[in-house]
Order: structure tokens, then C-alpha cells, then sequence
């Protein structure tokens, strides 16, 4: 059986990246089920940050600062339950990595510059692809914050009922990620392409893009 030392370590790590996953294929369902049915190698435009929209994003910058904080100087060095005082600031920085590379990532797989001038726009696969790393991030930053404020209550630091409260708190932000994510990457997904109209001859749909807009980060 694994250690303590290890298990909550990779259990951080890996299950938000796996809820991820989850939330990802249901949106991906919902996609495929939409007429006109969205391709994956579809084009969309450039991802923005919004300090209102990327919510998931701004919770998981935050997230790392107060993490970080917290873990180094509020827990005790020697007295942390699940993890060490270093891990908790070093899951931070590995959470909020992954959100920055993820814009970074989609204009690596850009499509070069197009004819209205638009330069890097993606495909609808790409966006996936990060929609997942962002949201990989946002849970396991919750997570990690979650266990943070347990070590605060185990190590009487925090009053218990208040500590109790922010844990509430940010299970109920973990349940309306699972509804908000396969949600806004469907609207957002949809909502990119523009479909061109059927070609001359009439045997298929001509996906030529009239525009790409600006999407915002999760």
C-alpha cells in the first residue's frame, strides 16, 4: 500500500488531470452532436484572457499565490499532515505552469497567418487540447487548496468552523466546474466557426472561415 508521502502527492497530480479528461469527452460529445456537426480540424481564432470570463484560469493564479503563502508561512515545517510544507507550494507552481503554457501551446500548433490578417488562429482539436490543460489546472489547484486548509485546521491555526466554511466553499466552485467547463468550451466552440455556403456543384459543405474571433480563456 502506498505511503501518505506519496499518495496525496500523485493523487493532486493525476485525478483533476482525469476529471479533466471527463469534462472534456462530454463536451466533445455534445460537439459531435450538433448541427451542423462541428469537425475537429475545424479553424477558431485566438485565445483572450478575461478577468471575467477565464475564471478558471484567475482561480488558479490565485490559487497559487495564496498556496504559497500559506504553505510557507503559516504550516509548520515539521507538523503537515498529508504533504510536505514544500509540496503544497511546488503543486501551486505546477498548476498554475500548466494555464500559462496552455494559450502558449495553441499558437504553437497555429495555422501561420490567414487572408483577413488573423495570425495563429487553431483548430478545434487544439483548443480541446488546452481546454483540457487549463481545467487540469484549476482542479488541482482547488484540491490543493482544499488540503492546505485542512493542514490549517489539523495544526489549529485557523478556527475550525471558518477553515470548514472556505473548504465548502471551494467544493461547491469544484461541482460548478464540472457543469461550467463542458458548457462554455461547447458555447465557445460553437460559437467560432463560421460555415461558408454549400459549393457550386453541391456535393458537400465548403468549410471556408469568413473571420476568426477572439475566444476567451477558460
Amino acid at each position: 500500500m502506498p505511503s501518505t508521502a506519496s499518495f496525496w502527492p500523485n493523487f493532486l497530480m493525476w485525478t483533476p488531470l482525469l476529471v479533466s479528461l471527463i469534462l472534456v469527452a462530454v463536451a466533445i460529445k455534445k460537439i459531435h452532436r450538433a448541427s451542423p456537426r462541428l469537425q475537429m480540424n475545424e479553424r477558431m481564432g485566438n485565445p483572450v484572457w478575461n478577468i471575467a470570463d477565464s475564471w478558471a484560469s484567475n482561480l488558479t493564479g490565485a490559487g497559487a499565490v495564496l498556496g504559497t503563502l500559506f504553505s510557507f508561512g503559516i504550516i509548520p515545517a515539521t507538523d503537515a499532515l498529508f504533504l510536505k510544507r514544500e509540496s503544497y507550494g511546488a503543486l501551486g507552481v505546477f498548476f498554475v505552469t500548466l494555464v500559462v503554457l496552455a494559450p502558449v501551446l495553441y499558437k504553437m500548433f497555429g495555422l501561420g497567418t490567414s487572408g483577413d490578417g488573423n495570425t495563429n488562429g487553431g483548430r478545434v482539436w487544439t483548443f480541446l487540447f488546452v481546454s483540457t490543460v487549463i481545467t487540469w489546472g484549476a482542479f488541482g489547484q482547488t484540491a490543493t487548496l482544499f488540503l492546505i486548509f485542512q493542514e490549517l485546521i489539523d495544526a489549529s491555526i485557523l478556527p475550525s468552523l471558518g477553515a470548514r466554511v472556505v473548504q465548502l466553499l471551494l467544493i461547491i466552485v469544484g461541482f460548478g466546474m464540472c457543469l461550467y467547463v463542458p458548457r462554455s468550451i461547447y458555447a465557445t466552440a460553437m460559437s467560432q466557426v463560421t460555415r461558408g455556403e454549400a459549393d457550386v456543384a453541391g456535393s458537400k459543405a465548403n468549410a471556408e472561415y469568413k473571420s476568426f474571433k477572439t475566444w476567451s480563456m477558460l
